[in-house]
């Protein structure tokens, strides 16, 4: 007696990477947001990335946010909150963390 036989291809495994977030926001007991940490991510520095990332800062600092951003990385233009020129003098530190602090409501 004959059999047939079938050819069966070996499975593919795809791995999907979630997309991993780097920043971590605080939100008081009513909802609202108050604090974002931010750790900057080679994509953050990138063409597409980076645009995105200032549209998203832009929205923190002029939405009363603090922001506290962590930047690790030797390459790149920082692109931190604040000027790189109110900085004081960082010569030799490839590395950059800034904290903007967000004025209350009627403070000044």
């Amino acid at each position: 007696m004959a059999y047939a036989t079938e050819e069966v291809l070996e499975p593919t495994l795809v791995v999907l990477q979630p997309e991993t977030h780097r920043w971590v926001e605080i939100h008081e007991a009513g909802g609202r947001l108050i604090t974002v940490i931010e750790v900057l991510s080679p994509k953050n520095k990138a063409d597409d990335g980076a645009a995105a990332y200032l549209r998203r800062q832009r929205a923190y600092v002029s939405g009363g946010v603090n922001l506290v951003e962590i930047d690790l990385l030797r390459r790149g233009e920082h692109i931190l909150s604040v000027p790189i020129s109110d900085a004081p003098d960082r010569t030799g530190a490839p590395y950059m963390i800034c904290v903007f602090r967000a004025r209350e409501a009627g403070a000044t």
